[in-house]
């Protein structure tokens, strides 16, 4: 049993040695392409491990959540004001019904605050003081996301507060639009899934597989995106996807 044991500690001594020390030696030009891949994944893991708690990734974690709670309502209420703007909002509403029919009751009462905070707008100066500041919540939020982005990555020189700024309005007023598409062809996906349900048989579950593969995708898409261009660095799409993933 004594035995047992002291293969066992020989054998995560030897582990925790490979781990902090020899990994970082390693000759690169003696090794397969696939043992280069796993050992650089390896050390990207190590990385990112021993830099989660130096760079304090969970305050910041934490705190963009609470700032991405504060501003929901309000980028609500702007994407209502767009969309009102260009004649698009019933379009969106409509999609928004059809794509979460059975959350009905919380898109009714999210919409039903932020047309407040539209209507706030007729009700004079107050009203415009109002919602300018519900702007600056969302402005506020973005400006954080990019702070939080630069001190991870730990980039030095942050953008000029002007470009931050533009970026952070021209996302506001493209969103939008991006949930105009991204609705529509969630609803076109939904109708084609119902055509194809009753042809499945016993591969139906194939059919909620596919809603949660197609909601990753989309996940993916929006973390790779955000990872490459809200930095003030230059990132390679493929580290960047590579982190959504």
């Amino acid at each position: 049993m004594r035995l047992f044991f002291a293969r066992i500690k020989d054998i995560i001594d030897r582990l925790v040695k490979f781990l902090t020390r020899d990994i970082w030696a390693l000759d690169f030009s003696e090794l397969s392409n696939a043992r280069k891949r796993t050992v650089k994944n390896a050390q990207a893991l190590l990385l990112t491990a021993r830099g989660f708690g130096k760079q304090r990734v969970g305050r910041e974690a934490v705190a963009l959540s609470q700032f991405t709670l504060l501003a929901f309502v309000p980028m609500v209420a702007v994407i209502l004001f767009v969309t009102n703007g260009v004649g698009i909002e019933k379009y969106l509403l409509d999609s928004l019904s059809e794509s979460f029919p059975s959350s009905m009751p919380l898109v009714e009462a999210i919409r039903k605050y932020a047309d407040n905070m539209v209507s706030a707008t007729h009700s004079g100066a107050f009203g415009w003081i109002s919602f300018l500041s519900f702007l600056w919540t969302i402005i506020w939020l973005m400006l954080n996301v990019g702070i939080a982005f630069n001190r991870i990555w730990q980039v030095k020189k942050p953008r000029k507060l002007w470009q931050r700024l533009a970026v952070s309005v021209a996302v506001m007023f493209v969103t939008p639009f991006v949930l105009v598409l991204f609705f529509s062809g969630w609803v076109w996906y939904a109708r084609f899934i119902g055509m194809v349900a009753d042809h499945l048989g016993p591969l139906g579950f194939i059919r909620s597989n596919l809603f949660w593969l197609a909601f990753y995708g989309i996940a993916v898409l929006a973390l790779s995106i955000m990872y490459k261009f809200i930095p003030h660095a230059k990132v390679r799409y493929g580290s960047a996807l590579k982190a959504a993933l």
